[in-house]
């Protein structure tokens, strides 16, 4: 019976091979989720002041249906680091497009 197992390649230089252990690999996603949820919030801010308070739960309906769009197209991906970054920025757009504007409004209603 053939071994089947993967070869994993060895990240190149020290400083890789220092950050593709845990805790690092596991601190340096954590650090880029906290960084991206600010800009989250920038979007949020931009959206009220570009569409007015009038159409702001329009807009966000709109992102994160755009978020909907990106996880189903994620999800038929053969391409595993594309799906990993269509389901990271999905999860980002629907999460401030639906939850936190969900927040928004019913602190307003």
């Amino acid at each position: 019976m053939a071994d089947t197992t993967a070869i994993q390649s060895e990240p190149q230089g020290a400083l890789a091979r220092l950050l593709y252990r845990p805790p690092f690999v596991g601190l340096l996603a954590f650090v880029i989720v906290f960084v991206v949820q600010a800009l989250g919030h920038t979007v949020m801010i931009a959206m009220e002041n570009l569409f007015g308070k009038e159409y702001i739960f329009q807009s966000a309906f709109a992102l994160g249906l755009v978020g909907a769009v990106l996880l189903f197209i994620g999800m038929k991906s053969q391409n595993e680091v594309a799906a990993t970054w269509l389901g990271f920025w999905a999860g980002t757009l629907l999460w401030t497009g639906w939850i936190e504007f969900a927040f928004v409004w019913s602190g307003d209603y």
